[in-house]
């Protein structure tokens, strides 16, 4: 299989930096990673997630997200400039160049690339790095340890991690200064407190918080009850007032649901 597989990828250090940090990456596939590196920074996390994502990944050629230049910059330019010139004692050098490896060593069927995406979009306009960043933060706990999955629907559970960020940015200070999030995480899953219900639509994921169940629990239900064609509300379903389609700006069609009318038929 040649075709080329993106992947989201994200790290940081929380509540200060330095401090605790974690790293993640989630491929457009559902896959997913993330580990807790113990002390470190957020430029270690961000490094460590695109090294995580590659070893993964050997067979196939990778589109790599990252909404770190000081990453994509270690990687592609700066590093192979170190190298090459012969200079030590850079930050982080032994990491880049593990990376700049990795990269080296892969069959020419399987390179690599990397894109530059926007941090913290409560947009939600790379999906993949909304998920991978929550990921990242719960991972920044020291009893997390490392943790693989797949996510069902990435396009629901990318909306709802980008919807988590207020005014396009996490809780807390940035990349520079305090970690990436100083709010409280969720369990292994990194989600924040969810906001109070702004109103009757809302994801499988916000609903199901609400009733003690997964989103992939609740979309099982709306299966079903004949409401949930794939992973999209069924036409019959937005026609009846359940559902309304919704689409990102990349072009990423998803369902939000009526909560009151679900809740009903969740049982509550």
């Amino acid at each position: 299989m040649n075709d080329i597989l993106t992947i989201g990828t994200d790290g940081g250090a929380a509540p200060k930096n330095p401090g605790p940090t974690g790293s993640a990456w989630v491929a457009e596939d559902g896959r997913w990673q993330a580990k807790h590196l113990g002390h470190g920074t957020n430029n270690i996390g961000e490094l460590t997630a695109i090294k995580l994502a590659i070893e993964a990944n050997p067979d196939r050629p990778l589109r790599v997200l990252s909404d770190s230049q000081y990453a994509i910059n270690c990687v592609t330019t700066w590093g192979p400039n170190w190298r090459r010139k012969g200079v030590k004692d850079k930050k982080n050098q032994e990491l880049i160049y593990e990376i700049i490896d990795l990269v080296a060593a892969r069959r020419s069927s399987a390179p690599v690339t990397f894109e530059w995406v926007r941090a913290h979009d409560a947009s939600n306009s790379a999906p993949l790095n909304s998920l991978a960043d929550q990921y990242a933060n719960a991972a920044t706990d020291p009893g997390f340890g490392e943790q693989t999955g797949v996510i069902e629907d990435v396009a629901e559970a990318s909306a709802a991690a980008a919807a988590r960020q207020p005014g396009g940015r996490s809780a807390g200070a940035g990349k520079s200064g305090a970690g990436k999030t100083g709010a409280a995480k969720d369990g292994a899953t990194g989600e924040k407190p969810q906001r109070k219900a702004s109103g009757a639509w809302q994801t499988m994921t916000e609903i199901g918080k609400a009733h003690g169940l997964t989103a992939q629990q609740v979309g099982r239900r709306l299966t079903e009850a004949g409401l949930r064609d794939g992973s999209l509300a069924s036409e019959a379903a937005v026609e009846a007032g359940w559902a309304k389609h919704r689409t990102m700006k990349n072009g990423t069609t998803f369902s939000v649901w009526n909560r009151h009318k679900v809740g009903e038929l969740l049982g509550g």
